[in-house]
């Protein structure tokens, strides 16, 4: 018996001297580093799973039948149901329209006139051009419809981002959950169970963060189009085509990270033991295998981060460019609009709103076989004034409207530098790592302590990048933000109703 566990003890030696030039942090420093990726993964875990459910609305729709069922309490005493009941009601009520142009044909003739020589840009997309405005029940219910039915893509690649680290945080846990089990001396014991246990977990690491720097670069791309090209947008665009996007980039990410499995099914003795290599990716430790690792590098870090900051250095081109070119025509419509008005100011006075517009039009444009030629020639005058102050009043909500879009679309593209620079700048530790592993050994053949500790603090910031980048973005994107203000004021409510103090 003894002599078995001398011959196990030596072939564990021997084992240990073929890889030593792999792995500088052995199992000892398990204990403290188990702890650690096992908070982040807990974290994580929990934070992504919520997003998700907040994402497909089964949280918001939650909440907001709970807030309805709370306006419509009264209704408790009629045996109805409340929920159908207080939809229907919401549903059923009248809009009232206000039309954005008036009816006069002169008044259209004379802004379509006006429109075309001086090439002022019509602030309305061409699908709602025609479209009359209306007043809803709740501005803020009707804000997060319209959000999610024109970003409804966004929220389908945000989705897909935090399924792969959800996925990611489920192996990464029972790995860690394994090892603590395993690791309980300061010996390994080099079983099939545990070799099988590492690949998977290699695996699922390769594939995982390749998916989301591709759902990153889905994302970027879903804006460079919808800010580039924004009357081709919903042609190119349909949730069929994101769909196979999304699946697309899975199936590449899986069919890559399947690549250094069947090469260690031929290679398993070069095969790394410890916690710590379970969470990095194992090919960068194998011999004549660095290739992968370098396009690896290449293919999750290096061409997506050149991609993302070019596409927002060209959003951020377009929008300043187009903010600018706006203003001018806009000042220069003003400008016209104002020689006219210095002819009667009094007049224009009172035409400042557009239902005075089109009473003050029916006071003077009266029909020819009634008015007298000097009413008139007077009714030219003043319909010449009337339309020159609805379009100097349209056209100022217009441009207020149109310059708001450009600058909401200025604070996205700010907002998605931050979640780039989140996640690439905490993952670029975790590269370099690579890059250095196959260097130092395939060429220099040297082992450094140093890199020990770049290896841990790697793999955490790794691990904090899955719980940084979608809060970041949760927080930046309008629709996320106001769910999660609406889940959050549920819980204060539900808290205040059972006298639970809550920290505001």
């Amino acid at each position: 018996m003894e002599s078995n566990l001398h011959s196990l003890e030596e072939q564990y030696f021997d084992f240990n001297e073929s890889v030593s030039h792999v792995s500088t942090m052995g199992p000892h420093s398990n204990m403290a580093y188990g702890p650690i990726i096992l908070c982040l993964v807990i974290t994580s875990l929990i934070e992504n799973v919520f997003f998700v459910l907040l994402t497909i609305k089964p949280l918001h729709r939650l909440c907001t039948l709970r807030r309805r069922r709370q306006r419509f309490a009264f209704l408790a005493r009629t045996r109805a149901n409340i929920t159908s009941l207080a939809y229907s009601i919401q549903t059923t009520v009248m809009p009232f329209p206000i039309q954005v142009h008036t009816h006069n044909s002169d008044f259209d003739f004379c802004n379509k006139q006006n429109e075309e020589r001086f090439g002022i840009p019509h602030p309305i997309a061409p699908y709602q051009r025609h479209h009359c405005r209306h007043r809803c029940v709740s501005a803020e219910s009707y804000d997060i419809c319209r959000y999610h039915s024109l970003h409804r893509y966004t929220f389908y690649y945000f989705s897909s981002l935090c399924i792969s680290v959800t996925l990611l945080m489920c192996a990464t846990l029972l790995n860690v959950l394994i090892e603590f089990n395993e690791f309980k001396g300061s010996s390994v014991i080099a079983d099939v169970r545990h070799t099988v246990q590492c690949l998977l977990v290699e695996i699922s690491i390769t594939a995982l963060i390749m998916v989301m720097s591709f759902s990153l670069v889905q994302l970027t791309t879903d804006r460079l189009i919808a800010i580039c090209h924004p009357f081709h947008y919903w042609r190119i665009m349909s949730s069929w085509k994101c769909l196979l996007v999304i699946g697309v980039g899975w199936g590449v990410s899986i069919v890559f990270a399947f690549i250094p499995y069947t090469h260690l099914r031929f290679n398993s003795k070069e095969l790394t033991k410890g916690l710590q290599y379970c969470f990095l990716v194992g090919i960068q430790g194998f011999k004549g295998f660095y290739l992968y690792a370098y396009a690896y590098t290449a293919i999750v870090f290096i061409i997506p981060l050149c991609f993302i900051l070019w596409a927002y250095i060209k959003i951020h081109q377009i929008v300043s460019r187009s903010a600018n070119a706006h203003e001018e025509n806009h000042m220069r419509y003003l400008r016209r609009v104002s020689g006219v008005n210095s002819l009667s100011d009094s007049v224009i006075a009172l035409k400042n709103h557009h239902v005075q517009c089109q009473n003050c039009q029916k006071d003077y444009l009266e029909p020819p076989q009634i008015a007298s030629p000097v009413l008139n020639s007077r009714g030219r005058l003043f319909s010449n004034f009337s339309s020159a102050a609805c379009s100097q009043e349209g056209e100022s909500r217009e441009g207020v409207q149109y310059m708001n879009d450009y600058l909401r679309r200025a604070k996205a593209a700010k907002s998605a530098v931050l979640i780039v620079c989140s996640f690439y700048g905490l993952i670029l530790p975790y590269m370099c790592v690579i890059c250095l592993q196959s260097i130092l050994i395939e060429f220099f053949k040297c082992e450094c302590l140093w890199l020990a500790g770049l290896e841990a603090v790697s793999i955490i910031l790794v691990y904090a990048a899955t719980i940084i980048t979608p809060v970041i973005y949760a927080l930046r994107d309008g629709a996320l933000r106001k769910r999660l203000d609406c889940f959050f004021r549920n819980i204060k409510l539900m808290c205040a109703k059972k006298n639970i103090p809550v920290f505001s």
